[in-house]
């Protein structure tokens, strides 16, 4: 969940204005001894996948691409062996549902011949050849997308995920939203005391999101804001987004691109109040989800 806050002023006039030992010269002790197999190369597997801006991956559009960074690496000395008859591409495959993983053309993906007989170790030897034992790719998805990243061969229509490497879900697309002020001020102007009670002023503001967003908005005192003058009180305000009140947390759907957001301040007087300058401030809290 990511968090960003806006000061929200009230200045003017009733106004808003994240081992081996040698014991002798000529004795040898040996101790212990392992001795691992030629073909012992390990296994890839996928050990960290996050979401990155959307300017990262080739071809993605803001509001409709997700774009993700997985890293890799060799995590044990274990590998299938047995001989399968795959068609289609040794690569990083991803899968959002059911058995069918797809490919995603990674640089150091290679085909393998159709029909043909081998075995994972061939398969792995061969990468390790073209790309070494770790690294790092991109892949960019629809904006909704919600997957998982692994390692096998496939043809997009028939696959054989690796043996033994998990399928690695990937996180929430990263999301931005910016306002275009850095301050809402609402200024109520000059009032006399009985335009004071229920007095109403709103500001227009945008808020500009690079995907489809769900936002939580809540304000540090509860909607509801004290206005002084020196020390005189005896003057409040309850802010509202879009006419709901800000007494509670409240949910917005907020669309890739510009979002037209009114937040609004209604005046309430207890009846004993003095001529003069009144002011406040407060924090709006977005919690993007």
């Amino acid at each position: 969940m990511k968090n960003f806050i806006y000061l929200l002023f009230l200045p003017g006039k009733t106004t808003l204005q994240w081992g081996l030992k040698t014991a002798l010269p000529v004795a040898l002790y040996i101790f212990s001894l392992s001795i691992s197999p030629a073909h012992a190369l390990g296994h890839p597997e996928i050990v960290d996948v996050i979401s990155v801006d959307v300017s990262e991956c080739p071809n993605g559009y803001p509001g409709l691409t997700a774009c993700y960074k997985y890293s890799w690496k060799f995590s044990s000395n274990d590998i299938p062996g047995n001989l399968f008859f795959p068609h289609g591409k040794f690569d990083v495959l991803v899968n959002s549902s059911g058995d069918n993983y797809l490919q995603t053309n990674a640089p150091w993906s290679f085909g393998v011949p159709n029909n043909s007989s081998v075995t994972w170790a061939s398969l792995i030897q061969t990468m390790i050849n073209n790309t070494g034992t770790s690294g790092e790719g991109i892949y960019s998805a629809p904006i909704h997308w919600k997957g998982c990243f692994t390692f096998g061969v496939s043809d997009n229509r028939q696959s054989h995920q690796l043996p033994g490497a998990k399928c690695f879900r990937a996180p929430p697309p990263q999301v931005s939203c910016n306002f275009n002020l850095d301050n809402i001020n609402i200024d109520f102007g000059t009032l006399n005391t009985k335009e004071v009670n229920g007095a109403q002023r709103s500001v227009p503001v945008t808020l500009t999101c690079s995907s489809a967003v769900t936002a939580s908005i809540s304000n540090l005192d509860n909607g509801n804001i004290t206005l002084k003058n020196g020390g005189n009180a005896g003057l409040t305000a309850s802010l509202y987004v879009n006419g709901t009140s800000l007494a509670s947390e409240q949910q917005i759907n907020l669309a890739a691109g510009d979002n037209a957001l009114t937040v609004m301040a209604t005046l309430k007087t207890d009846g004993n109040i003095v001529a003069g300058d009144y002011s406040a401030s407060t924090i709006l809290s977005i919690a993007l989800q």
